[in-house]
């Protein structure tokens, strides 16, 4: 049986279980503020409420208490990635944790009930994330990455020049509604520019660069995407997370 881990925090007793991961959520519209009060409209799943029931229990009341207090500890400590299954995991904080006292039990077994909210509700790939790497050779090429998840996917693209500098580059994903970008600040050779699509930044060899980009942030969708990048010879690298509802 797998057990429950809350960052690096292992649940007791072997007995715990999540107990209500939905499937199903409800997708809401909202104008997201991007940096410099820029507003780009974007749709986001309602955070996800989440359940885990198990039981306390040991020789003595002080040992059942001191694994109450760990846990409290632990699970109030903040946000952090719970383990579900071997191979994912789903960012959450813990909002309750409400033990009782199983009659006939005294205070060595306990009953608990944890209540947990995931802000962001898709679950996450356990491990490193994936990354794609194309060397663009210049003027017009295409390339294709596929993805495992179920869900979109919010990656983080890094282009770096090859033999000069850039002043221009464009990348499309056809597969994804012909979503597009491009990007007029100066690239050195060697240097990096990075898109992050989840958190909406630009960053020019570490410098701000949104002024400069125009277009929407790519994501990747289930199954395979087709890219197309135009502008001078450089790398393409592609760093991702496959995600899932569940």
């Amino acid at each position: 049986m797998f057990t429950l881990m809350f960052g690096d925090y292992e649940f007791p007793n072997q007995t715990f279980v999540l107990k209500n991961f939905r499937l199903e959520n409800n997708i809401k519209e909202e104008n997201i503020v991007r940096k410099h009060g820029v507003i780009i409209q974007s749709p986001y799943l309602k955070a996800k409420k989440l359940t885990i029931s198990g039981i306390i229990h040991n020789a003595t009341e002080d040992a059942t208490l001191t694994q109450l207090l760990n846990m409290q500890k632990n699970l109030f400590a903040g946000e952090d990635k719970l383990y579900y299954r071997g191979d994912r995991y789903i960012n959450c904080f813990a909002q309750k944790i409400i033990p009782d006292n199983i009659p006939g039990g005294g205070n060595a077994l306990l009953d608990v009930n944890i209540n947990l909210i995931a802000q962001n509700p898709f679950a996450y790939s356990a491990g490193l994330s994936y990354t794609n790497i194309e060397n663009h050779e210049g003027e017009t090429t295409s390339f294709a990455l596929n993805y495992d998840g179920n869900v979109f996917s919010e990656p983080i693209i890094s282009v770096c020049p090859l033999g000069s500098t850039i002043n221009s580059i464009e990348l499309w994903n056809l597969t994804n509604n012909n979503q597009r970008f491009k990007f007029t600040g100066t690239m050195g050779m060697g240097l990096t520019a990075k898109f992050d699509s989840d958190l909406y930044t630009v960053l020019n060899n570490g410098v701000d660069g949104i002024t400069y980009f125009n277009g929407e942030f790519l994501t990747i969708i289930p199954g395979n995407n087709q890219f197309q990048v135009a502008g001078l010879s450089c790398v393409i690298e592609i760093e991702y997370k496959n995600r899932w509802y569940t």
